[in-house]
């Protein structure tokens, strides 16, 4: 992923979070990967942008990035995202 993906990108959470402070709709900035969790898959440091998807407010955050989405839909980026989160979602073990 850090490999592949062009940073920073906007883009916003897809969806819908039962837990955490970030809210599905957020517009967000990925700057870059931080490191693979067992559970979560590949996590991202993300800024938010519009603070009302927020819970507390606090710009930086680590975050899923199968739950987001570029905002350019004709992005490389877009692509990529969309399919690791349809990979994440039904085949990972």
């Amino acid at each position: 992923m850090s490999e592949n993906l062009s940073f920073p990108f906007e883009g916003e959470v897809f969806e819908f979070q039962e837990k955490g402070q970030i809210k599905q709709g957020a517009a967000v900035v990925v700057n870059k990967i931080e490191f693979e969790d067992d559970f979560y898959g590949v996590i991202a440091d993300i800024n938010v942008v519009n603070k009302k998807h927020l819970l507390f407010d606090k710009k930086k955050f680590s975050f899923p990035i199968a739950d987001i989405r570029a905002k350019d839909e004709k992005s490389r980026n877009y692509k990529i995202l969309d399919d690791y989160s349809v990979w994440f979602t039904n085949c990972r073990d």
